[in-house]
Order: C-alpha cells, then structure tokens, then sequence
C-alpha cells in the first residue's frame, strides 16, 4: 500500500481542479481567500487544516476519499465499476472475479 504524505494529497487540488474546470480565482472566490493563497495551497507552499481540506472538496465537488486514491485518473473510472458491484449477482461476481485473475 502506497503512503501519502499531506502535501503529496494536497497538490492533487490541482489535478481535481484543472479536471473541473475551475480556476484559482473562482475556488478562491469561492473560498473565501485570495488567489494567491490558493496557489500556494496548490504548490504545498502553506499547511492548511483539515477543515479547510474539507472545504475545498466541497467547493470542488469531490469526496475527501479522492484525494487519497491511489492513481487520480481513475477515480471516475474505478466509482462507477463500484457502482454497479451492489447490483450484480453473486454469480456474476463470481465470473468477474474469474475473468480478472486471468
């Protein structure tokens, strides 16, 4: 299992960001703070608290777990696999799991 240091996790607001087409001005407007803060956020210039954390998830309309996945291009990808898992029956898990140990 990978370890992630906090401002490895914390320059992954600019990967979620950029892939919502958000930019520094509008989160930080959003925020509450100015630009310049938020890019030295994005850079791991400044520590930020968890609450603050939290806010910016919310802001950029990610969950928390995100930014500890192991590989962010495939957050998306990997959230609707796990969507439809619930819905599967145990026969179907069963020959997925077959296909995947290929």
């Amino acid at each position: 299992m990978k370890e992630f240091d906090l401002k490895e996790v914390v320059l992954r607001f600019g990967y979620f960001r950029t892939k919502k087409n958000l930019s520094c001005r509008e989160v930080s407007l959003r925020m509450g703070y100015s630009e310049s803060w938020f890019y030295r956020v994005e850079a791991g210039k400044i520590d930020i608290s968890l609450t603050t954390i939290l806010k910016l998830c919310n802001v950029m309309e990610i969950q928390p777990s995100d930014l500890f996945y192991y590989d962010v291009n495939k957050v998306d990808e990997d959230k609707q696999i796990n969507a439809l898992i619930p819905h599967l029956t145990k026969e179907e898990k069963e020959s997925i799991c077959k296909l995947i140990k290929r």
